[in-house]
């Protein structure tokens, strides 16, 4: 399929007077600048991945070919109710299926429709996912979504759909700290031994120095913390003489965080978490607050100071200012990793969904996800049966065993 090909795309009118258009790239990106905007301001509770900043540096830093990007636009009328950002992937050798995908890489935690409240989420996804079968260009064999959070637009879209050509299933969790009024009864989740040993570390720390906490939001200050934050998240095994996978490593990732720190957002703005031991940084959080909620994307510390726990101590400081704000509603930490359990958090289930085309090799793929299943519960079984015939009763040899 040429991508080069498709430029603007306006599908046929329905009986609810929706329309449907595709559109492409950058540019398509950039026409739809004023009404995205617009359709954030009328979703509730919208989030930092609903935000136009979010997916245009992405586009700009991250996607290694926008002309690949594609973007729903579902109206009524003259007014956008709905956009659905997607990526075209070619059939790849593994599953040689063509998919539209949420885009998704390491630097793009989550994504999801924007879809307006008070419209109905399922009927717009129908009609999205209708008039994509029926416009046969792109040619696509698989919709996915690989990592929707519980309640979002895509999830509120899908969830009820009809399974017969739809996989959904659970892909991970995602943390999160509700704030609960304040600093002391939000930590009440915590263990008394942990809170004990966050208390010593402290003490150490503080043996060795004055320890500084800075929360930074202002546009003046944010370009001097952003740096300290790459230095600190950069410092460790991540960094030049290690893994080389740093953000201060690769240009388009420092390209993409740069761009949404400086995003003129009216609802959506930049955080950068700072501990400081001796007027040395020590610990570094890259966060984005949207809506009442502190979304932590990146953290760092110095693994010279590992002994003291920095990133915890800088943590339990951002508990402490955080939670006496009376418009947090949460602290998202985005992801399930190992070291967040110790904080207790609530868990949001985040799904991944497959919808089929109708095309023979779609339909392999889905008889193919049906079957599995059932073939691996079977050869477990057959294993296990075998086994038992092999392994003795107890006072009985193999030899003895097998003749009876």
């Amino acid at each position: 399929m040429n991508m080069e090909a498709i430029r603007v795309m306006t599908m046929a009118q329905t009986r609810d007077d929706l329309s449907v258009r595709l559109l492409r790239g950058r540019q398509g990106l950039e026409t739809i600048r004023a009404a995205w905007e617009e359709l954030v301001k009328h979703i509730d509770s919208a989030e930092f991945y609903h935000q136009f900043a979010w997916y245009e540096n992405y586009v700009c830093h991250l996607e290694p070919e926008p002309q690949c990007m594609l973007f729903a636009v579902v109206s009524r009328g003259m007014k956008v109710v709905a956009i659905l950002p997607l990526r075209y992937h070619k059939a790849t050798r593994v599953c040689g299926l063509r998919s539209l995908q949420l885009p998704s890489h390491d630097h793009l935690c989550v994504a999801d429709a924007l879809i307006r409240s008070g419209e109905d989420h399922a009927g717009i996804m129908n009609r999205v996912i209708r008039q994509l079968r029926r416009s046969g260009k792109p040619g696509w064999d698989m919709l996915l979504f690989p990592e929707v959070p519980a309640g979002s637009c895509v999830d509120l879209g899908l969830r009820d759909r009809s399974r017969a050509f739809m996989v959904r299933e659970a892909a991970r969790g995602s943390d999160y700290i509700p704030n609960t009024g304040g600093y002391e009864t939000t930590t009440q989740r915590l263990s008394g031994g942990f809170k004990r040993d966050l208390r010593r570390k402290r003490k150490h720390a503080e043996n060795d120095g004055t320890l500084t906490y800075r929360s930074v939001e202002s546009p003046e200050e944010l370009d001097a913390a952003f740096k300290e934050f790459l230095e600190i998240e950069g410092s460790g095994w991540k960094g030049r003489d290690g893994a080389r996978t740093a953000i201060n490593c690769n240009p388009d990732a420092e390209g993409f965080y740069r761009g949404i720190m400086l995003a003129d957002t009216a609802s959506s703005r930049c955080v950068i978490n700072l501990m400081y031991l001796n007027e040395k940084c020590v610990a570094a959080e890259f966060c984005l607050y949207c809506n009442g909620v502190l979304s932590l994307l990146k953290i760092g510390y110095l693994e010279s100071h590992a002994r003291v726990s920095p990133g915890s101590l800088l943590f339990d400081c951002v508990l402490r200012d955080w939670c006496e704000r009376p418009d947090l509603r949460e602290i998202s930490l985005v992801g399930d990793a190992a070291w967040q359990r110790v904080w207790h958090p609530d868990e949001r289930p985040v799904f991944r969904y497959r919808i089929y085309n109708r095309s023979l090799r779609a339909l392999a793929a889905r008889l193919w996800r049906s079957v599995r299943p059932l073939l691996v519960r079977f050869r477990n079984e057959i294993n296990a049966l075998r086994q038992s015939t092999l392994d003795p009763r107890p006072g009985m040899s193999s030899g003895e065993a097998r003749k009876d």
